[in-house]
């Protein structure tokens, strides 16, 4: 299984992203950028993903250690 992560840059868009992880407002529902209903799927950028600072570069670096993290810890399917 392959891990995706999805860097938002400077405007947020999902429009291509068609699976149900969605909130009623368009806003992928995630726990500190982990969907945990898509598994190997995630975010990087969100506003406020861990903090205030998530969205700029002096801040992205930590929320990106985490994510990188959980994909070394993933399971590797057999």
């Amino acid at each position: 299984m392959a891990n995706v992560i999805w860097c938002t840059g400077f405007r947020l868009d999902f429009s291509w992203i068609h699976l149900p992880i969605f909130a009623d407002d368009g806003y992928p529902i995630h726990t500190r950028g982990r969907v945990l209903s898509a598994r190997g799927l995630y975010f990087l950028g969100l506003p406020f993903q861990q903090s205030m600072s998530s969205t700029l570069i002096g801040g992205v670096g930590r929320d990106a250690k985490l994510i990188a993290k959980w994909i070394v810890e993933f399971p590797k399917a057999a």
